[in-house]
C-alpha cells in the first residue's frame, strides 16, 4: 500500500530445510557396577534425524585407558574386571571416570562424562593349609588350619566337614587348631584303614556362608618307646607355676628310685624342651629360663631298655 492507498499483493513461499542435528545422550551418567565382572553400562544416544547412524568412542576421562566401548552398540566394558579390594582408578577410590563421544552421519557430536562406582561383592574364603601332615604319636595337636579372605574384617569359621576319620578329631572354630580327641598310638592305630594315616576334611565359611574345603592327610609316626619294666612312677600330672606357692614345681615323689634315668620333657609337637639326669623336682615349666605356654606336655624317664612315660598339664 502506498501513500495514495494503491495496493498490490504478492504470495511468498517459505521452504523450511532440514538441518542435521546433534545426537543427545539418554543413558545415565552415573551408575554402580559390581566388582569381578567387566560389564559397565550400555551408552545410549538418540537423534531426531531419522535413520541417522551413530558411532560411539572413548575420548577422555581420568580412567579412559581402563575401558573399551563397542562403536556400534555403545556397550561400555572394563578392559579387566575391577577388584574392589585393589582399585585401579586414578584416585584409588573405586570411582572410575570416562568421557564418551557420539557422532552422527552429519559429523555432529556430543559428549558425556560417565562415573562408574565399583561396589564390593562378598568373595569366597580360600583354604591355604597344607594337605599333608606328618607327626609323632602320643601328641594331640595336629596343625592349625588356615584360610584367607580378601573381604576385610570378615570372620572365618572352621569346622570338620567329612573324612573317613572325622570322628577322631576336633577343631577350634575360630583359631582353626586341629587336634586328635585322644592322642594317637602308633602301635594301636584307630584310623579307618588302621595304617596310621588319618584323613579328615575341613570346611571354612565366612559370615555369609560362602565355603571352601581342604582334605588333610595325617601320618602318625612311631616314637621309640622300648619295653617298660614292671615299676611305676609317682608323679604329679599338673603344675601351676604362678607364684602362689602351690604346685609351683613338677614333683616326682619317688624320684630317688629313678636315679640313673634321663628325664625328657616334650612339647606338643614332640620337641625336647627339658632334659636332665637325676631329676630333683625343680622344673617350673620353663625353657631356657622363659615361661612355657599353658598346655599339655609329655615326659619320659629312660634308662637302657626301661622307660616311664606320662603327661603334665601346665595351667598358670
Amino acid at each position: 500500500t502506498d501513500n495514495g492507498s494503491l495496493t498490490d499483493v504478492q504470495t511468498i513461499t517459505v521452504t523450511v530445510t532440514e538441518v542435521n542435528e546433534a545426537p543427545v545422550f539418554t543413558s545415565a551418567n552415573a551408575i554402580n557396577a559390581a566388582e569381578n565382572q567387566t560389564s559397565a553400562i550400555t551408552i545410549v544416544a538418540t537423534d531426531v534425524d531419522a535413520g541417522d547412524a551413530q558411532g560411539y568412542s572413548i575420548t577422555s576421562g581420568a580412567d579412559q585407558a581402563l575401558f573399551n566401548i563397542d562403536a556400534a552398540t555403545g556397550v561400555l566394558t572394563f578392559a579387566t574386571a575391577p577388584n574392589y579390594e585393589v582399585p585401579t582408578d586414578a584416585d584409588s577410590n573405586n570411582e572410575y571416570i570416562v568421557e564418551i563421544s557420539v557422532i552422527d552421519a552429519g559429523l555432529n557430536t556430543a559428549t558425556q562424562t560417565v562415573l562408574i562406582t565399583v561396589t564390593n561383592v562378598n568373595e569366597t574364603p580360600i583354604m591355604t593349609s597344607v594337605t599333608e601332615v606328618e607327626m609323632a604319636e602320643n601328641v594331640f595337636e595336629v596343625a592349625t588350619v588356615t584360610a584367607t579372605d580378601v573381604d576385610a574384617q570378615e570372620t572365618l569359621y572352621f569346622s570338620i566337614y567329612s573324612g573317613e576319620d572325622q570322628t577322631i578329631f576336633e577343631i577350634d572354630e575360630i583359631s582353626g587348631l586341629l587336634s586328635f580327641i585322644e592322642a594317637p598310638n602308633y602301635e594301636s592305630p584307630t584310623d579307618f584303614d588302621t595304617d596310621n594315616v588319618y584323613s579328615v576334611e575341613i570346611m571354612v565359611s565366612d559370615e555369609d556362608g560362602l565355603e571352601d574345603f581342604v582334605e588333610i592327610s595325617i601320618t602318625v609316626t612311631d616314637v621309640n618307646e622300648i619295653a617298660r619294666d614292671n615299676g611305676s612312677i609317682e608323679a604329679s600330672d599338673f603344675i601351676s607355676p604362678n607364684g602362689d606357692g602351690k604346685n609351683e614345681e613338677w614333683v616326682v615323689r619317688n624320684a630317688d628310685e629313678l636315679r640313673g634315668f634321663t628325664l625328657y620333657i616334650f612339647n606338643n609337637i614332640g620337641a625336647v624342651i627339658y632334659e636332665t639326669v637325676a631329676y630333683d623336682n625343680t622344673w617350673k615349666a620353663t625353657y631356657n629360663g622363659i615361661d612355657l605356654p599353658d598346655g599339655t606336655y609329655f615326659y619320659m624317664f629312660k634308662k637302657d631298655k626301661i622307660t616311664h612315660k606320662g603327661v603334665i598339664t601346665v595351667a598358670r
